[in-house]
């Protein structure tokens, strides 16, 4: 008879296999679509859900898998493609804001199109509507364990009037 340990243990693995192998597909089907690498499209969607789509790089990192490094690496080439720009903080000579710009929301746009395909792709086999939404009652359970109240929520970006 397995354990309350075991269970955890095998479900952990069963997550971890399964969001590697649709990340990967995800990535193929990103790529052979010319699209956003998808650590690209994570770091646009995330500053694209904060007031005015500006975050600090702090900040991006937190909500995002990156490290402070990492996140630097991805802005770095962001900022490059002339998808976000960065701007110095003013209360803060050595912080930095990440600023999504009308190229990135465009590549966002574009990207989501084939992500959101190829996400439907992979789930519309495997779960009903009902399993969907009792699977990500119990994924963002552990996620409000692993993340603090201050990052950027997961969710759809709330619309503003003017949009």
């Amino acid at each position: 008879m397995r354990t309350s340990e075991d269970e955890l243990l095998l479900a952990w693995a069963a997550l971890y296999v399964t969001q590697g192998l649709a990340v990967k597909r995800i990535q193929k089907d990103l790529e052979a679509k010319g699209c956003l690498a998808l650590d690209d499209y994570e770091v646009l969607l995330v500053t694209s859900r904060c007031p005015d789509q500006r975050i600090r790089l702090s900040s991006l990192a937190e909500s995002t898998i990156f490290t402070k490094s990492g996140i630097t690496r991805v802005v770095n080439r962001l900022e490059e493609s002339g998808l976000l720009r960065r701007e110095g903080c003013p209360n803060d000579k050595r912080g930095s804001f990440a600023i999504l710009t009308a190229a990135g929301k465009e590549a966002l746009k574009s990207a989501w199109r084939v992500y959101s395909r190829s996400i439907l792709t992979i789930l519309s086999p495997s779960l009903t509507a009902t399993e969907a939404r009792e699977l990500r009652c119990l994924l963002e359970k552990i996620l409000c364990h692993l993340r603090n109240d201050t990052l950027v929520p997961i969710g759809p970006r709330k619309q503003n009037k003017a949009e």
